[in-house]
């Protein structure tokens, strides 16, 4: 796994981490946490953006996969805002306050990284 700390710029204060984990030739799953107190300011999507671009240029990856909880679904809007696609819900995936808690899928392919690249 390679974990960096998510820092706000104006005051240098670190707010949370994102990470590559599940590393291969191939792949990896990006995840992040974030202190609510900082939600919302686009930090999340900014970092997101950068590990894509490590993943797919630099380590030329051929997908990146990430999974939010179903009840968090502003974590999924992060996934959206940095072009990754929904491909499917596991059900009961992770528990979340001791409670079984559905999770939703996302995907970015090379290709689909490539093409919205140079889109921009």
């Amino acid at each position: 796994m390679c974990k960096w700390g998510i820092v706000y710029r104006d005051t240098n204060k670190f707010t949370g981490t994102i990470s590559l984990m599940d590393l291969t030739a191939f792949s990896a799953e990006l995840g992040y946490v974030i202190n609510r107190n900082f939600w919302g300011q686009g930090l999340v999507p900014e970092a997101a953006r950068a590990l894509l671009a490590l993943a797919f240029d630099e380590l030329n990856l051929a997908q990146v996969h990430a999974v939010h909880a179903t009840k968090n679904p502003n974590s999924g809007r992060v996934l959206e805002k940095i072009g990754m696609r929904p491909v499917g819900i596991f059900p009961n995936y992770i528990t979340h306050n001791f409670s079984p808690t559905d999770v939703k899928i996302w995907v970015i392919t090379r290709e689909q990284y490539l093409a919205n690249k140079h889109q921009k």
